[in-house]
């Protein structure tokens, strides 16, 4: 996370006077194990204190004079933007805390930051103005918590507890029931124990994929792979949700196709994820679309349901934890574009807007770059 700064060898920011006596909190770094960072009125960090310096690698003249979004390559601060002037910033965590402890006396909300790198961040920030250090009361401290453990602890609850869960008890009433049904019914339902068995196998392997890919830890393995299967093969594995909602699941015709090299189980994990959030956000009776298209030497799929999003949902899809389908869920989204673009040398985008809905789009080049 180390940039570029304009301190000078003896550890001084040109103007003024050692870093380390400029900042009021550094009597608290033996003292304060949580992050602190103290911001202006302009949202900029006159100091922070050794434990947020300590996790990302920063000395205190490296975060002088820079937002909280500047200092960890927030996506919406990318071109030069700064905290709190694009639109997406009316809607983060960060900047309401803030502007809640300004006009309260203390601010408390959850911040979630996606880099540009696509580095995830969540935080709970509690933020005191420091009346006592300016006349106008502009300063103000803000502590920082990594709410991410918590919130994965959520997530593996939901995954754990509720969906594995209701396979398990699937799979145990089809095998009660087998033993008292004729020969043909039995090997029905043998059929539809083998696909419960794999779903259950799918939900454990997609929670161990994100895991491995947080820590940096992918092995690819390239091989072939025909759009048409990979779509025909998702489908299938999502028909029986679909059909619980009462949607249609449709892949749309292609003229040309061509076979691509990729990873076939990351890049079906990917595409599953976008399936899977279109078939959650749709409502009964809608259709769900899916397809591809090919050229410029790149592989372009999508998926498209009727919904449109808002646009207070739009500024923080993709961000890890966020969600507007409940507690317990937010990593879907995220995992997809963070596979897709970190491994896979991909990129996922959307568009939302009426008439045409929401559609995700996955791009992936024709020939895989194993470079």
């Amino acid at each position: 996370m180390k940039t570029d700064t304009n301190c000078s060898d003896s550890g001084q920011i040109p103007g003024r006077g050692p870093c380390e006596f400029d900042c009021p909190i550094t009597i608290l770094n033996d003292l304060v194990t949580d992050q602190v960072v103290l911001v202006d009125r302009r949202l900029k960090a006159v100091c922070a204190n050794r434990a947020f310096l300590t996790v990302y690698g920063l000395s205190t003249c490296e975060v002088a004079g820079r937002s909280l979004g500047e200092i960890l390559n927030c996506r919406h601060t990318a071109g030069g933007g700064a905290c709190g002037k694009s639109e997406a910033c009316q809607t983060c965590g960060w900047f309401q805390a803030i502007e809640s402890g300004r006009t309260t006396g203390l601010g408390e909300q959850e911040c979630r930051i996606l880099s540009t790198d696509g580095t995830a961040f969540d935080f709970s920030v509690k933020v005191l103005p420091l009346q006592m250090m300016r006349a106008d009361g502009a300063m103000c401290a803000c502590r920082l918590n990594d709410a991410f453990a918590q919130k994965r602890l959520r997530v593996l609850e939901r995954v754990f507890f509720h969906d594995v869960t209701n396979i398990a008890v699937g799979i145990r009433g089809m095998y009660e029931v087998l033993g008292t049904v004729d020969a043909d019914e039995g090997a029905a339902i043998r059929v539809m124990l083998q696909d419960s068995a794999n779903k259950l196998i799918g939900e454990i392997e997609r929670l161990r994929t994100l895991r491995v890919a947080e820590s940096g830890d992918v092995r690819l393995w390239y091989c072939d792979v025909s759009p048409e299967a990979l779509l025909q093969t998702l489908v299938k594995r999502y028909q029986e949700e679909a059909q619980a909602r009462h949607l249609k699941v449709v892949i749309e015709a292609q003229s040309v196709s061509f076979p691509f090299e990729t990873d076939r189980d990351l890049f079906q994990l990917v595409l599953g994820e976008l399936l899977l959030n279109a078939i959650e956000a749709s409502v009964r009776n809608d259709t769900v679309t899916l397809g591809f298209c090919s050229g410029q030497g790149e592989m372009i799929f999508y998926v498209r349901n009727p919904a449109v999003l808002s646009q207070a949902v739009k500024t923080h899809v993709f961000e890890r934890s966020f969600t507007s389908k409940g507690s317990g869920r937010g990593v879907g989204l995220y995992r997809a574009k963070m596979i897709a673009e970190r491994y896979l040398k991909g990129k996922v985008w959307f568009s939302s807007q009426e008439p045409d809905g929401t559609t995700f789009y996955v791009s992936y080049p024709q020939a895989a770059q194993t470079s």
